[in-house]
Order: C-alpha cells, then sequence, then structure tokens
C-alpha cells in the first residue's frame, strides 16, 4: 500500500466484506490493524496540524504543479484500431490532448488482463481519465504499454495468443460481462495486504502484523 490511509481504507473495505471475513480469527486480525492504523493516522494528523502554517505556505507556491482537485473528467473521445487485417498482436489505443507531451510525467496506465485506466493529471487545471474494463478479450498486463506524444497518447494492448495466434476483436469492450471461470482464494487478498504493510512498516506495525499473519497460518489445516 503506498499510505496508512490507503491501507485503512482497505482494511475497513476487507471488514464490509463477508466473503472475506467469513471466520472470527480473521475478523480479529483485521480489527487489529484497523486500530493500529486508526492510532499512527491520529498521531500522524496532530504532528501535521503542528506545521500547518508552513505547509499552506508551501502548498500555496506549488499549487501551479499540483493536483487541482480529485476530482475526473472522463476521456469520452478516443479511436481504436488493431491493424489492417486484424491480427497485429496489438490492439492500440489513440487519444489526442493538445499539449499533452509537456506534462508526459503526469500521464500513467494501469493495465489488468481485462482492463486498462488511463489518468492524466493536471492538464491545463483539468484530470483526464479513461477507463475501460470486461475488455472483449483478455490482454497480457506485462507486455502492454503506453506512449505520450506531443499532443496524443498512444496506448498498446498486447494480446493473448489463441490457438491460430493474436485473436481478432469485434468490439473493445464486451457487451455482456464476461465470467470468471477461475475460483480465488477469498483471503489472499488480504495475506497480500499484509505483507506489504509488514514491508514497508515500522516496528509497531510489523509487531502487530506478525501477530496477525502467525495466527491466521495456525488457523489454517494441515
Amino acid at each position: 500500500m503506498s499510505t496508512q490511509q490507503d491501507a485503512f481504507d482497505e482494511v475497513n473495505k476487507l471488514l464490509s466484506s463477508t466473503d472475506l471475513v467469513r471466520t472470527k480469527i480473521v475478523r480479529e486480525n483485521l480489527v487489529a490493524l484497523q486500530i493500529h492504523l486508526e492510532t499512527e493516522l491520529q498521531r500522524t494528523s496532530d504532528n501535521s496540524n503542528n506545521d500547518q502554517d508552513n505547509e499552506e505556505k508551501v502548498a500555496s507556491n506549488s499549487r501551479a504543479t499540483c493536483e487541482p482537485s480529485k476530482k475526473w473528467t472522463p476521456i469520452s473521445k478516443f479511436a481504436w484500431d488493431q491493424g489492417g487485417d486484424g491480427r497485429s498482436k496489438f490492439v492500440h489505443i489513440y487519444v489526442n490532448a493538445d499539449g499533452i507531451g509537456a506534462i508526459k510525467e503526469r500521464v500513467s496506465c494501469k493495465f489488468t488482463s481485462s482492463s486498462f485506466d488511463l489518468q492524466v493529471v493536471n492538464l491545463n487545471g483539468e484530470n483526464l481519465r479513461l477507463f475501460k474494463d470486461n475488455l472483449e478479450k483478455d490482454i497480457d498486463p506485462s507486455a502492454s504499454k503506453f506512449r505520450v506524444k506531443s499532443d496524443r497518447i498512444v496506448l498498446s494492448l498486447r494480446k493473448k495468443e489463441g490457438q491460430f495466434g493474436p485473436e481478432l476483436w469485434t468490439e473493445l469492450v464486451a457487451k455482456r460481462q464476461k465470467k470468471n471461470t477461475t475460483k480465488e482464494d477469498p483471503t489472499a487478498g488480504i495475506m497480500d495486504m499484509m505483507k506489504d504493510l509488514y514491508d514497508s512498516g515500522d516496528d509497531d506495525m510489523r509487531r502487530t502484523i506478525g501477530e496477525a499473519m502467525l495466527k491466521s497460518r495456525q488457523e489454517q489445516p494441515l
């Protein structure tokens, strides 16, 4: 997790999911994490309040280059293709944006096997986003990429190989929701989150998480 606030929000979300807290011990571990993170956030908040005046001065000087707001404006106009005969290894997404090349460091895109999430922070005071999930075919996230040109962003979604090579797409997004054929362990996300927090946390957080992970392992059947 990138911040303690992110971790706290994730724990709250997991606690609200009955699928992920089916057992008493998992819920107790999450509650322990929740209490610890809430305490840390309060301490951080108290410390930051003492330096509020200085922070406001810094913020006023850097406001022009920082994200102006957390509100995203959806990108409604874009084009896509997959080569002349449709047998290209990539599906390309084209987004025109005047002057985007000057702020390429504020452009990011996250890929999963069934989605992409393009985000542009503060282009002329506006945060832009193009998010598409339930893609018609699965893609390879590790081989997908994006490029920022002077006035255009180009996403390249790497197709998964079919029986006879790259598959032909007829739509960018599937008209019907695709079924998930793989059944995932509902507690896997909890353990991954605990590991991330342990690796980046302080001694107190590591002790709390270490105890929680030990209890979770002891609960698993042999």
